[in-house]
Order: C-alpha cells, then sequence, then structure tokens
C-alpha cells in the first residue's frame, strides 16, 4: 500500500492477501502454511470478538505480529457502519484501531469495512471518520484492482472463497475485472 501511495512502481502480478474478522483458523490453518511460503499476509480483526471461541487470541495476534504480520482494524463489534450515528461509527472504529494498538504496540494503519460495500455498508463520512481516526488506508469488498488512482479509503479486493482451484486462479488473473465481464455480471445480477 505504501508502494502505490509513493508511486513505486509494483509489479503486475503482485498480490496482497487479506483475511476478515479475525477468526481462529487465520493461525491454525493459514499462518503455517503462508509462513512456509514467506507470504505476507494482513488479517483485519473485529477487536470484540478477540479472546473468545473460534476466534484470535491477544497471544495468536502477538505471536504472528512477531513475524512480520500485519493487523487492521475491522470495528469492535463488526457493525454495518452506515446504519450508526457519526459518535457510534467513530467509537467502532477507533475503537478497534485502540485495541490493535495495545497488543501490538505500534500504529495500525489499515481499516477494512464490515460487509464492505459503499453506500449500503460504508458512506463518504464513514470513510472521512476512518481517516479522521488515523488510519491510511481502508478496504472495501468491491471486486477489483487497485491502481495509483484509487481511492485509499475504498480500496477494492478481489474477494476468493472455497472454491476450486481454477476458480481461484481465474479471479486472480483479473478476467472478472475486465470492463466487459463486470458489465455482465452486473447485467446477470452476478
Amino acid at each position: 500500500m505504501d508502494e502505490c501511495r509513493h508511486r513505486t512502481q509494483l509489479e503486475d502480478d503482485t498480490i496482497a492477501i487479506t483475511f476478515d474478522d479475525g477468526y481462529k483458523d487465520n493461525y491454525t490453518h493459514a499462518y503455517p502454511i503462508l509462513k512456509k511460503y514467506h507470504a505476507p499476509f494482513t488479517i483485519f480483526v473485529s477487536t470484540g470478538y478477540i479472546d473468545t471461541t473460534n476466534m484470535l487470541t491477544k497471544e495468536e495476534i502477538a505471536a504472528m505480529h512477531k513475524d512480520k504480520i500485519t493487523f487492521g482494524g475491522h470495528t469492535v463489534t463488526h457493525k454495518v457502519l452506515s446504519g450508526l450515528n457519526r459518535e457510534a461509527a467513530t467509537s467502532e472504529i477507533s475503537g478497534s484501531k485502540s485495541a490493535l494498538e495495545q497488543i501490538l504496540k505500534e500504529n495500525v494503519k489499515y481499516f477494512a469495512y464490515p460487509y464492505g460495500k459503499k453506500g449500503r455498508d460504508f458512506t463518504n463520512e464513514t470513510m472521512q471518520i476512518v481517516k479522521e481516526c488515523g488510519f491510511t488506508a481502508a478496504f472495501s469488498t468491491k471486486n477489483g484492482c487497485i491502481d495509483s488512482n484509487s481511492n485509499y479509503f475504498a480500496l477494492n479486493r478481489i474477494g476468493i472463497r472455497n472454491v476450486p482451484l481454477f476458480v481461484f486462479k481465474s479471479r486472480l488473473s483479473g478476467i472478472f475485472e475486465n470492463k466487459f465481464i463486470t458489465l455482465l455480471r452486473v447485467i446477470l445480477g452476478l
């Protein structure tokens, strides 16, 4: 992300691996595999669920952070921010940042909007609050790639779930983000 902000040229096939919510399987399943292959990744944590069933613990977060895993805010309780008043939204956003910073002992730069659809789940006002809380970038769930013209407070991602390997490879190729394919997906409601 900092490379884009400073206009450093990234390779065309550069990807960033992210996980939302802070589930325990990020530690038990993803972390060992990605560590083995020296693949950096970011986990956006809903901090109100730390140390609860099936979620990351403070100790697991600290251990991964020592291995250079990045953590970002994802609110305290995973609420749809557009449905909250300014005070409540600010509390959710700043609370997640503060909780992570206490665990990590460093500034948390990145945020991911719960559910992540602009206009439905977060608004321009929400983006302003994220900025005011001290984050340097925020991620949506809108499918697409990031380039130097991207809005740093509504960055696209390509969502990949439990899919066959050929679908995974197709999604990463960017073919689904082609303007024609995007328009076709909108028309078909996919």
